[in-house]
C-alpha cells in the first residue's frame, strides 16, 4: 500500500509525539488517540504475522515430515509387493515343475495302461485257448467215453456169444 517504511516511520512518529503528551499529561485528541489505537493494531499485526508464518512453518515441517512417513510406508508396500511378485514367479516356476511331472506321470500311466492291455489281451488269448483245449478235451473225452462204451457193449456182447 505504501512504499517502503514510510507508513511505519510516519506512524511510529506520531505513536512517539503522543507518548511524550501522555508522558507530560496533556490532553489527547481524537486524532491523537486514533493513532494509539492504530499504532496498536500495527504492533499486533506484525506479532500476529509473526506468529502465522511460525505456525505456518510448523505445519510445513510437519507436513515434510509426514509426507516423508508416507513415502517411506509407500517404499514399505513397495518393497512388499516386489516380494510378493517374485514369490508368486517362485511359484508359478514350482507350478511349471509339477506340470512337468504331472505330464511324466500321466506318460508312465499311459505305459502302464499299454502294458495293462497288452497282458489283458495275452489273457484273453489264453481264455481262447483254454476254451479250444477244453473243447478238444471235452470232444476227445466224448470220443473216449463212446469207445469205452463200445468197448464194454462189445465186452457184453462177446460173453453173450461166447457162452
Amino acid at each position: 500500500m505504501f512504499k517502503g517504511d514510510l507508513f511505519e516511520q510516519w506512524l511510529d512518529n506520531e505513536a512517539q509525539r503522543v507518548l511524550t503528551k501522555l508522558n507530560e499529561n496533556e490532553p489527547l485528541s481524537q486524532d491523537d488517540k486514533l493513532i494509539v489505537v492504530i499504532k496498536g493494531l500495527t504492533n499486533h499485526i506484525v506479532h500476529l504475522d509473526a506468529e502465522i508464518k511460525e505456525e505456518l512453518i510448523r505445519q510445513r515441517q510437519d507436513s515434510d515430515r509426514r509426507f516423508e512417513q508416507v513415502d517411506k510406508r509407500i517404499e514399505q508396500v513397495d518393497n512388499k509387493i516386489e516380494q510378493m511378485d517374485k514369490k508368486i514367479e517362485q511359484m508359478d516356476k514350482r507350478l511349471e515343475q509339477v506340470d512337468k511331472k504331472l505330464e511324466q506321470v500321466d506318460r508312465r500311466f499311459e505305459q502302464v495302461d499299454k502294458r495293462f492291455e497288452n497282458v489283458n489281451n495275452k489273457f484273453e488269448k489264453i481264455t481262447d485257448e483254454l476254451k479250444n483245449i477244453y473243447g478238444a478235451i471235452n470232444s476227445q473225452t466224448w470220443k473216449v467215453i463212446g469207445a469205452v462204451g463200445l468197448i464194454v457193449h462189445l465186452g457184453k456182447l462177446i460173453e453173450t456169444f461166447g457162452k
